[in-house]
């Protein structure tokens, strides 16, 4: 039964409008492609203009042990700095780095309690990994009913991936660019189908899937 907290989102929730970053963590198990989910979308950041940064931990994966994977996507500000900027002669003259630019992804690994997003593709391994999120940050999950409408059942991450698209603003085409160069040519079909079912099913709001957290607790 689905918590009376719960809200299913149905537009691009608040707390992923985020001008600069967006941290993504991937949690579940060896078998359930959480490796290629994250692939697809560090490829689509990438060719969507972000400064994308990525890491994965792959544990026991051929025997179910526990896989996730980290993707930081950034918008780097595309304005110089002037010549006139005191922050910038203060780099040179100390030779240092000049300050951090607002949207550069410096390091591939989210911090507990800083993702934006959870994707969670195994129940055991979305409770395992929750302390990761921010507060305000969003819980998603695949119903694990969605399998009987997949032509195949592995393609399950491929939903998750459709799910999250609707919340980033990044336009179709470059999701299914990014499907095509991650799967093999025979397999490509069945996934982009898993993509659309994803897309839609958040779309339309249907399902438990995209839930606010506030202070650890389901909203």
């Amino acid at each position: 039964m689905r918590d009376p907290r719960t809200k299913v989102a149905q537009a691009r929730p608040a707390g992923l409008q985020k001008p600069e970053k967006t941290d993504i963590f991937l949690a579940g198990i060896g078998g359930q492609g959480v490796l290629l989910a994250s692939e697809i979308i560090g490829e689509a950041g990438l060719s969507a203009g972000y400064d994308v940064k990525k890491s994965e931990v792959h544990g026991m994966s051929q025997r179910g042990g526990s896989v996730t994977s980290c993707v930081r996507l950034g918008k780097p500000a595309r304005v110089r700095p002037q010549a006139s900027d005191p922050a910038l002669w203060t780099a040179r003259a100390s030779a240092r780095r000049p300050p951090e630019r607002p949207g550069k992804v410096y390091s591939p690994l989210i911090e507990r309690g800083s993702a934006d997003v959870l994707i969670s593709l195994h129940p055991e391994e979305g409770r395992r990994y929750r302390g990761f999120l921010r507060r305000g940050g969003f819980f998603l999950e695949v119903p694990p009913d969605i399998v009987k409408k997949l032509k195949n059942p592995r393609t399950f991450n491929i939903v998750a991936v459709g799910m999250l698209s609707v919340h980033l603003g990044i336009p179709e085409k470059i999701w299914m660019d990014a499907i095509a160069a991650s799967v093999p040519a025979k397999h490509l079909e069945e996934n982009k189908e898993a993509f659309l079912i994803g897309k839609g099913l958040q779309a339309r709001g249907g399902g438990p899937a995209l839930r606010k957290e506030i202070g650890g607790r389901k909203q």
